[in-house]
């Protein structure tokens, strides 16, 4: 049993470039098989988070004592040293399917995420990785409910959500290959942004060198190459390769592209807000940086800064 998205998009729709649909693998959005992998996909992680948290708080104790750091504050280091870890393996993951399981569509090449379409099959690379990103996504939001970690602010929350609808869009529309894609270029500074938070609050010695890291990473990966990548192939190489499918879904086109223009304004905003405490530290130093990134921070979620933790 399986909801054949799809097929159903496509009825009534009469075109050659349709007809090979059903000779294509793994297409379905979802078979009970694939939703069955991410349930067990997300009791593991959850499981492997309630592990983390039993062997790491000892430790977590010991250091928030020695370095007078209150609990909740070491919470905060140990929630931003589960998501780097989480985010690293995931990024890892991203980056060999995009390279090796994609069809030869890379960021160095977006016309294979688009040609044939719908025609294009589903490798099991790819249904892996997105069972893991499904499954992960699901157990940030359950975190709060379900008492294993801290809980994420508002922005941090319609982030986690806007990632599963970009997830089960491409599935549904069997986009998975510019899926990829976008997934892997938003995803590589994520790592770097939960090391300098955590530097923040246990290595200020290095925090301000982590953070420009972080805000290269950002410049050149959602500032520089989204318009070049992203928004070219949705917008204007769609149009040139596969026509059909925007003339057919011509509303569909639109509001995907216009959601994907926001996305990108709202990147703008956040690199505005970067340099903002990059000029900060530049001109008062990192300690003003810090509070600065605090009140900036789009995820709510930056950890405390020495005056913050004068004031508990």
């Amino acid at each position: 049993m399986a909801i054949d998205v799809l097929p159903w998009l496509l009825k009534g729709k009469e075109r050659e470039e349709y007809d090979l649909l059903n000779d294509v693998d793994n297409i379905d959005m979802f078979s009970i098989r694939e939703v069955f992998y991410v349930i067990c996909c997300l009791l593991g992680i959850i499981g492997t988070r309630v592990a983390f948290n039993s062997m790491i708080s000892p430790w977590a104790g010991k250091r928030a004592r020695a370095r007078n750091i209150s609990q909740r504050e070491m919470n905060k280091v140990l929630e931003e040293i589960w998501v780097l870890i989480g985010n690293t393996v995931t990024l890892s993951l991203a980056v060999y399917v995009m390279l090796y399981e994609n069809n030869g569509c890379w960021f160095g090449n977006t016309a294979p995420c688009l040609v044939g379409w719908p025609n294009h099959s589903v490798n099991p690379a790819v249904l892996l990785y997105y069972t893991i990103e499904f499954a992960w996504y699901i157990h940030l939001l359950l975190k709060k409910p379900l008492g294993y970690g801290e809980p994420d602010g508002k922005d941090m929350k319609m982030h986690h959500v806007a990632s599963l609808l970009l997830l089960f869009l491409s599935k549904a529309f069997n986009l998975t290959r510019g899926g990829i894609l976008v997934l892997t270029l938003f995803s590589i500074s994520n790592p770097a942004l939960h090391a300098a938070k955590i530097c923040n609050q246990m290595a200020p010695a290095v925090r301000v060198p982590m953070f420009i890291v972080f805000s290269a990473l950002f410049m050149v990966t959602r500032v520089i190459m989204v318009p070049f990548i992203i928004l070219r192939m949705s917008i204007f190489e769609s149009v040139k390769l596969i026509p059909y499918a925007v003339k057919d879904f011509m509303v569909p086109f639109i509001a995907f592209n216009v959601l994907l223009v926001l996305l990108y304004v709202m990147q703008i905003q956040w690199m505005w807000a970067i340099i903002k405490v990059l000029k900060k530290s530049a001109t008062e130093g990192a300690s003003a940086a810090a509070e600065l990134s605090t009140k900036l921070d789009p995820s709510k979620r930056f950890a405390s800064t020495n005056e913050e933790k004068k004031r508990e």
